[in-house]
C-alpha cells in the first residue's frame, strides 16, 4: 500500500483496525464501513479521546446472537493499548451496509475503485459469504490487495463460516489470485 492508495476496512465496529492502519500508513485514505450506528458512535467517542488511559470498548454491543442477555452485551473491556489522541485526517468512518450495492453506488458516483480491503471478523458475520466475497472482489482496484485477517468460524449464525480452504478456492473461482499462502 502506497501514499495515495485507498483503504476499507468493511465492518470496521468500533474502528480499531481501521484507525491502526490509518495511523501507521502515511498518506492511504482508509474509509470503515459499518452498518451500526451504535458501532460507529463508540468508535468516533474512542476516537476524539486524547487522554492517555485505558479505553473502554463494547465489543458485544450488536452482537444479540453471541451474547444472550443485556449484560452480557454491554460488558465492557479495557484496551489499554489505545490511545488514539484524535481521529486521523485520512481516516473516514462511514454507515452502510458493504455489498454489491454500496460497491454499484460508489462507482456510479465517479470513486474509484480501492487498492487494498482489509477484512477481520468481517465474513464470519456476513449472511452470505459468497455475496460478501464477491463485494470485496468488485470493490478491489485491477491488482488491489486484499487481506483477510480472519478469523472464520467465529460466529455460528446464521450459518457456519467457511473453511479456510473454502474461502481461498471461492476467491480463487473469483479471478483473485493468491499471493500468500493463508495460515
Amino acid at each position: 500500500v502506497q501514499p495515495g492508495d485507498r483503504l476499507l476496512v468493511p465492518g470496521c465496529g468500533q474502528a480499531r483496525l481501521a484507525w491502526e492502519l490509518a495511523h501507521k500508513l502515511d498518506g492511504v485514505d482508509v474509509v470503515g464501513l459499518d452498518s451500526s450506528h451504535a458501532q460507529l458512535s463508540v468508535a468516533r467517542r474512542m476516537l476524539d479521546m486524547t487522554a492517555e488511559r485505558s479505553l473502554p470498548f463494547h465489543p458485544f454491543l450488536d452482537e444479540a446472537r453471541n451474547a444472550g442477555s443485556t449484560e452480557s452485551r454491554l460488558s465492557r473491556l479495557a484496551a489499554p493499548d489505545v490511545a488514539p489522541g484524535g481521529t486521523p485526517p485520512t481516516l473516514r468512518l462511514e454507515h452502510g451496509g458493504f455489498d454489491q450495492e454500496w460497491v454499484s453506488a460508489r462507482q456510479q458516483a465517479g470513486e474509484r475503485p480501492f487498492d487494498c480491503v482489509v477484512s477481520s471478523f468481517f465474513l464470519d458475520c456476513v449472511p452470505d459469504t459468497v455475496a460478501g466475497v464477491e463485494a470485496i472482489h468488485s470493490a478491489l482496484a485491477p491488482g488491489g490487495l486484499w487481506v483477510c485477517a480472519g478469523p472464520l468460524a467465529y460466529h455460528h449464525w446464521p450459518k457456519l463460516s467457511p473453511t479456510l480452504d473454502q474461502l481461498t478456492e471461492l476467491a480463487e473461482e473469483m479471478g483473485m489470485e493468491l499471493v500468500l499462502e493463508p495460515e
